[in-house]
């Protein structure tokens, strides 16, 4: 079975996966929300598919519409937020395509 916090973290990272081709040199980014219901269960061995949209934009911060599903059943979906941060100070976000 596919737990909570294993969901979740594949949520997150699906959502920094996204932005990372996008980063300025020495740019990471950093889950600072998430938001998510687990509605079904994906069981050993299933295929599950995560996707993560570009909702809204603010400065720094990218917030995601992030759903996974298996077999086209919705299994989880909410919302995640990731914030850019440089180890040199404030990152200057590039725009990524959606």
């Amino acid at each position: 079975m596919l737990s909570t916090p294993a969901l979740i973290a594949c949520l997150e990272d699906t959502a920094a996966d996204a932005l990372r081709p996008h980063f300025a040199p020495a740019t990471a980014s950093l889950g600072t929300w998430i938001g998510v219901r687990h509605t079904g269960p994906a069981r050993t061995g299933e295929q599950f598919v995560v996707t993560a949209v570009i909702a809204d934009v603010r400065g720094r911060r990218y917030l995601f519409d992030v759903q996974a599903t298996v077999d086209g059943r919705r299994i989880g979906d909410g919302q995640v937020a990731q914030t850019l941060v440089s180890r040199a100070g404030v990152a200057e976000p590039s725009s990524p395509a959606t």
